[in-house]
């Protein structure tokens, strides 16, 4: 019935004379910072569709345009170009690695297989998480801005965490150096002096669950794409 009719009509409709292939893969369609125009979503990182972020993405950067155009209002280039290099490119070649391993996993033989599955390269698509916690001075927002910052590197955040509860994490770090991280009552009462006690205590909480028991840190550079 309605399959039919469906195939009829579109059976009456004339070819294109010129026809356009475009392939769907990933693509990096800015990988340096356009000063003048900088890109968001798919004119930026054009998604595979086997790894299914291009939606997310496409927001996420739409999201971190805003503090990116205001660096660059201001002047602060290297700033802007910092942080897009690591929500950009970063993000385009996690997505190729991973969907050169989905590539890998099915097995098949044939010069596109062959080479798909060495595109971009050999590199893992995610880091080893590090063995203990230490600082990194990477690009963030802060208060809508960009700026740069310590943020805590742990096994379970192997990206950084700038913030903990609204507080940013590295000051809260700083005040404590010179030895343990104190226990609980001691780090409200000394530490985070300015903050209810009990916001104070779920932020030490969080800090002894990633492991952290000294506030002295090893600061390690950023990593590389």
């Amino acid at each position: 019935g309605n399959l039919e009719a469906a195939w009829a009509g579109l059976a009456q409709v004339p070819y294109p004379q010129a026809p356009l292939v475009r392939s769907a893969e990933i693509r990096l369609g800015a990988p340096k910072l356009d000063l003048a125009r900088p890109r968001i979503g798919d004119a930026a990182v054009a998604m595979d569709p086997l790894s299914g972020h291009g939606l997310f993405f496409a927001l996420a950067s739409a999201l971190h345009a805003v503090p990116l155009v205001r660096a660059i209002i201001d002047g602060e280039v290297d700033l802007a170009a910092a942080f897009y290099a690591g929500r950009v490119v970063g993000t385009f070649y996690r997505q190729a690695r991973i969907s050169r391993d989905f590539h890998r996993a099915a097995g098949y033989g044939g010069p596109y297989w062959v080479a798909r599955t060495g595109w971009p390269d050999d590199r893992p698509a995610e880091a080893p998480p590090p063995r203990t916690p230490h600082l990194r001075r990477q690009v963030v927002v802060r208060g809508g801005r960009l700026a740069e910052a310590d943020v805590l590197v742990t096994p379970r955040d192997p990206e950084g965490v700038a913030f903990v509860r609204g507080r940013e994490v590295g000051p809260i770090l700083a005040r404590a150096r010179g030895g343990p991280l104190p226990d609980r009552a001691a780090f409200a009462a000394r530490i985070l002096h300015d903050t209810a006690p009990g916001e104070a205590g779920l932020i030490h909480d969080w800090l002894t669950e990633r492991g952290v028991t000294t506030a002295d840190l090893p600061m390690k550079h950023e990593v590389t794409i």
